[in-house]
């Protein structure tokens, strides 16, 4: 990515590295920020450059435990089927192979416009 230290570059390439190497399993939290202390930064980044990064948390006796895993790589806009939302360059994740009910959690959240009566 333009503008981001060497670092960071580094980190995302070995955050990425585990993440492939351990598909579609789920690695938990403490081993990413092995790799990298701000590895949420990092994510955020893999997810901007088109990387579909899913995680998890839950809650066992108070404390939170969290996990994350690699699904897909997103497809370019170009690749977008006609009419696809777009966002910051990918196509929706909802979108791309049908999948919102595996990639959500909660369902579709979509908001819908109501109008006063």
């Amino acid at each position: 990515m333009p503008g981001t230290a060497p670092y960071a570059q580094t980190q995302r390439a070995r955050i990425l590295g585990l993440l492939k190497s351990r598909s579609p399993e789920w690695v938990p939290a403490f081993e990413i920020a092995e790799l990298a202390l701000q590895y949420n930064a990092r994510v955020k980044e893999l997810r901007e450059a088109g990387h579909a990064i899913e995680n998890q948390t839950e809650r066992v006796h108070g404390v939170t435990h969290s996990w994350f895993r690699l699904l897909r790589h997103r497809r370019p806009v170009s690749a977008a089927a006609p009419g696809a939302r777009v966002e910051r360059g990918v196509v929706d994740r909802a979108e791309y192979e049908g999948a919102a009910e595996s990639l959500s959690l909660f369902g579709d959240l979509t908001p819908t416009l109501r109008c006063p009566s």
